[in-house]
């Protein structure tokens, strides 16, 4: 019970004894006033709770307050639409019995033992857990991690990776430009060695830029349109499309049969299947050995680009798809990349349902693998 209606109950009593020895008008007044305090004390309790509530409800995330066993207190109604449950049907129950939270009861047991705060992704939503009030009030906030949520945060990735990636390359022009400009008289062979220096910071930011807005492009799309598509020809294609480029180079490729048809967007699956490539040629000692291996299998078709260049530590398997990262980031910069390319790859496969491996041995070599459904599968 609050202080405050101790207090009066206690002065109830006190007064109520005094006053019996007095008429009993004043007794009858003084417990009428008394009443009518008590009533105004509840009014305004309710009132205030029910303005919590309002700001609550008016919020974008999911707040549910839990009592210290875990049990809910309160909920908002953006809370409730995450769990889809009725609002009324959510209190007094406990939290992780929901069928969407039950793997989050570790994180109960952790913040009642460590008091910090703790958090974990369940089934699309981002759940934070942190004390009101110590052992007897816990805050639950419920974050969507798709649809609106994601998209604003990939907005924001997507800025501060973009800032973060041509503070370099605007860097280095900026200080060759100021040098030419405090430096009117420079010798014939500086001015070409700086200028073709700003040529190639200025490649390396337009090359970041499509990738960046490549990306962008890729993570608002639906899965690709669909259609069927013979890898033996496109890879024929970017075959012809990379020597043009790098007439020094080797390709050799393979197949077991004449057409290899996958349901796909050709023009995404040229960009991915280009992007390996180049990768090949860059990562290489020239001249760069690209083998390129197409199989139908009936129940899936694979395609592998394999090349013998420097190859990639095992430690580094895992994120080689994660964006802007790179296992030599000197000669990723020296090249004019910025860790974007396999990123691309790996979105271009998520929208074909394609799975994406790769396996490489320091100083041998790597192979990266694309494994596809057949088109009369995904055409069904």
């Amino acid at each position: 019970m609050k202080k405050r209606y101790i207090v009066l109950l206690s002065t109830l009593g006190c007064a109520s004894f005094l006053c019996l020895y007095n008429a009993f008008l004043e007794w009858f007044l003084f417990l009428a006033l008394f009443g009518i305090a008590i009533i105004v004390q509840l009014l305004g309790g309710s009132r205030k709770k029910q303005r919590s509530l309002s700001v609550l409800d008016g919020l974008r995330e999911g707040v549910v307050i839990l009592d210290w066993e875990g049990c809910v207190c309160e909920v908002n109604q953006k809370g409730a639409l995450f769990l889809k449950q009725d609002k009324r049907s959510l209190l007094g129950m406990p939290f992780f019995d929901h069928p969407r939270l039950k793997k989050g009861y570790p994180l109960l047991e952790r913040i009642q033992e460590s008091k910090l705060p703790q958090r974990v992704m369940l089934e699309g939503i981002e759940l934070d857990l942190k004390v009101l009030e110590s052992k007897k009030k816990i805050l639950a906030t419920l974050l969507d991690s798709t649809g609106e949520y994601q998209k604003k945060q990939l907005g924001k990735d997507f800025v501060a990776n973009a800032s973060h990636e041509l503070r370099t390359p605007i860097t280095i022009i900026k200080g060759f430009a100021e040098t030419l400009y405090d430096l009117p008289e420079i010798s014939d062979a500086m001015l070409t060695e700086f200028t073709e220096k700003i040529v190639r910071n200025c490649q390396r930011m337009d090359n970041l830029v499509k990738n960046l807005l490549t990306l962008a492009d890729l993570d608002y799309l639906p899965k690709a349109r669909l259609q069927e598509v013979d890898l033996v020809g496109m890879i024929d294609n970017c075959s012809h499309s990379l020597l043009a480029l790098h007439p020094e180079i080797e390709i050799e490729s393979f197949h077991n049969e004449e057409y290899i048809l996958v349901s796909g967007d050709p023009d995404l699956l040229e960009l991915a299947i280009m992007n390996l490539l180049e990768n090949g040629v860059k990562y290489s000692e020239s001249p760069a050995f690209l083998s390129i291996t197409i199989a139908d299998f009936g129940d899936s078709i694979e395609l592998s680009i394999a090349d013998k260049g420097v190859g990639i530590p095992s430690e580094d398997l895992d994120k080689i798809f994660e964006r802007f990262y790179t296992v030599d980031k000197a000669r990723s910069r020296r090249m004019g990349g910025a860790g974007l390319g396999l990123s691309i790859v790996n979105v271009i496969a998520v929208k074909h349902d394609a799975e994406i491996s790769v396996t490489s041995t320091v100083d041998e070599g790597t192979t990266f693998k694309l494994v596809f459904q057949p088109a009369s599968v995904l055409c069904v």
